[in-house]
């Protein structure tokens, strides 16, 4: 299993191709990464399984930054 944000397979496949993996339209693809969706996808054997969406809430402001990485998750425990 492999994580790869969206706007990254968008750059290694072009968001044509991206929606036929994904089953969606490529108009879908173009608004996600036209408003920096953060949107992480889940690649088993080839193929999309998953997917999920990392937004702000509650109308705090938004680190565009992804909470799962090796530096992130090594700050949190040094707080």
């Amino acid at each position: 299993m492999a994580l790869i944000l969206l706007k990254d397979m968008v750059e290694q496949e072009g968001q044509v191709q991206v929606a036929k993996r994904i089953g969606c339209h490529q108009t879908a693809i173009s608004l996600a990464v036209r408003k920096n969706r953060v949107i992480h996808l889940e690649i088993e054997d080839g193929k999309v399984t998953s997917g999920y969406e990392i937004k702000p809430a509650f109308g705090l402001p938004f680190k565009n930054e992804d909470p799962l990485s090796i530096e992130s998750l090594s700050t949190a425990k040094n707080k």
